[in-house]
């Protein structure tokens, strides 16, 4: 029995021998950014403030500073997230591989490049955060923590040199950066000119009365404007397109047809549109596709303009006759198949 409790000792210390030779040891890393991604410069250069919809990139790299670059490094990651906040933000993360230029410069000549980790041309490996397209006027925050880990197919020593357990603190101060910098579009004064297809975050600095204007400079369009009193008036979320609905349009043929299409955008107190256009007839809202008449109306030939008061931006046509409804087909219904009777064989 003693020699038999023996052996089992030696058989236990071999193999714990074994396991401590064969255990892996875990290499770890760490990344860096967030960053932005000019494609046309293949630039990585630092953003202050994200924009909603864009995508922002953090540099794999490994505990040496070396920045990951080969594609054995990053095969068997596996990346996770947890969020103390802005997880709703967050709309993918993915590993993916991008080509940065180190002496990428912009048009005044300014170097762009600015991961200290890289430093000369070539693929490297990134974590890409999509954040999630929002009509918010306001910021948002993101931050969690990254893991990334590797585990190994059948044996333990199979993931060495290769494994990678790690977490940072991530923080992404996610707004609007279009039109004039990180706080949106700040009006000010009292007139500015708004681009179709454009978002804006507007803001005022004015206590009295504003004029936007649309439409001036597509395609030689008419131009609309919007002129209302912002006293008080918080950010509001705007923009507009010049497209006019093709359903009309075929409905209505050798008919000069323009149109203004807002987001609905809600002011605090009502203002005047109004809309130039040589010619003018009619002038119409369009409602679930239907065009409808706008209430208080009118078009003044002297300065051929309409004119019409309201404090929702809504969708507008404007046209040189009187406008027909596109005709909407009814939904064909087939009749149900009476089931057959086994009785009579019908």
């Amino acid at each position: 029995m003693k020699k038999f409790f023996a052996l089992v000792l030696a058989v236990a210390m071999i193999m714990s021998m074994a396991a401590t030779s064969f255990a892996v040891s875990t290499k770890k890393a760490f990344v860096n950014g967030p960053f932005d991604y000019d494609a046309d410069l293949n630039a990585m250069q630092t953003e202050a403030k994200i924009q909603y919809g864009d995508t922002v990139y953090f540099v794999l790299c490994e505990e040496d500073e070396a920045p990951m670059v080969n594609y054995k490094q990053v095969e068997k990651l596996k990346l996770k997230v947890s969020y103390e906040m802005g997880e709703d933000m967050v709309e993918s993360l993915s590993i993916v591989k991008k080509y940065v230029d180190v002496d990428a410069k912009d048009s005044k000549g300014n170097k762009l490049h600015v991961v200290d980790e890289i430093t000369k041309s070539g693929y490297y490996y990134f974590i890409a955060m999509k954040v999630a397209k929002s009509t918010s006027v306001g910021d948002v925050d993101i931050i969690g923590e990254f893991e990334l880990n590797r585990k190994a197919k059948d044996k333990v020593v199979e993931i060495d040199e290769y494994t990678y357990d790690f977490a940072v603190n991530v923080s992404i101060n996610s707004g609007w950066l279009k039109n004039s910098g990180a706080e949106g579009f700040y009006l000010k004064g009292d007139k500015a000119n708004l681009k179709w297809d454009t978002d804006y975050a507007l803001k005022f600095d004015n206590d009295d009365e504003i004029e936007l204007s649309f439409g001036s400079t597509q395609d030689g369009n008419n131009e609309g404007t919007f002129t209302v009193d912002v006293s008080g008036q918080g950010k509001l979320y705007l923009r507009y397109n010049t497209k006019v609905d093709d359903a009309i349009a075929e409905a209505n043929p050798g008919v000069k047809i323009f149109a203004l299409n807002f987001n609905g955008v809600k002011f605090n107190r009502t203002g005047e549109f109004a809309y130039e256009m040589e010619d003018g007839v009619a002038a119409y809202k369009v409602v679930n596709g239907a065009l409808v008449a706008i209430p208080g109306c009118e078009y003044d030939e002297s300065d051929e303009t309409f004119y019409f008061n309201t404090r929702v931006l809504e969708n507008y046509v404007f046209a040189t006759a009187e406008l027909v409804n596109p005709v909407v087909e009814a939904p064909v219904v087939e009749a149900p198949v009476a089931p057959s009777n086994p009785s009579t064989g019908a």
